[in-house]
């Protein structure tokens, strides 16, 4: 399997031959080399894609063990809390925190709707892993008006990324698809937010952290 270090090690040598091919001015050869630049890029998202796929599906099958140090150990009938309960309780907080703002939603788990019947769909998850600043998410592949994904940091912290899914036009129907599921692929580089789409550049949806403008109407 192609690994990231591969592909970058490619793109790097294809531009330095894409800058001596513009130093001579071959404008044929420049050309060649900058789709090839651009077809390296592009597999670069799709590997660290799928990598990101990887440690996400691994951590939930083989979740990693604390080492002796890393936590106190469990106290006597102390309370752990599966994956899904973790993530209702995300959900769950977050609706009730809209409410004490004056936004609110019926409905249940995952699916919700707004006071004028738009379909709101709200998908939670951790930080990845060993991936900081990366989460991966899934909703189920219904239709749906809004969907809102919870990513939660490693420090507590929860942003919640509201997207109407009008708003992503295309990049709606070319996200992943599998097991009945859409899957969102987050990336937060500094202050930016980006979704991952294979085969495309990433989408910055900074802009939609805690715009909850969408769920008003």
């Amino acid at each position: 399997m192609v690994a990231v270090k591969e592909l970058t090690e490619l793109k790097t040598k294809i531009l330095t031959q894409a800058a001596a091919a513009a130093n001579r001015g071959e404008v044929d050869v420049l050309a060649r080399l900058t789709g090839g630049a651009s077809e390296c890029e592009r597999l670069l998202r799709e590997v660290q894609d799928l990598e990101d796929r990887y440690a996400h599906l691994a951590s939930v099958v083989d979740p990693p063990r604390p080492r002796n140090g890393d936590r106190a150990p469990d106290l006597p009938n102390q309370t752990r809390f599966s994956h899904k309960q973790v993530g209702a309780q995300l959900r769950s907080d977050w609706v009730d925190n809209l409410a004490r703002s004056g936004i609110r939603l019926a409905g249940h788990r995952k699916r919700y709707e707004t006071p004028s019947s738009r379909s709101v769909a709200v998908a939670s998850a951790n930080e990845l892993d060993g991936k900081p600043n990366k989460w991966f998410l899934g909703l189920p592949a219904a239709k749906t008006d809004v969907a809102v994904l919870l990513c939660a940091s490693k420090s507590g912290k929860v942003y919640d990324i509201v997207l109407p899914v009008a708003d992503l036009g295309r990049r709606w129907d070319i996200l992943s698809r599998s097991g009945g599921q859409i899957k969102f692929n987050v990336r937060k580089d500094v202050g930016d937010f980006f979704l991952l789409i294979p085969g495309n550049d990433p989408h910055r949806v900074t802009d939609y952290v805690g715009n909850h403008e969408p769920l008003r109407s």
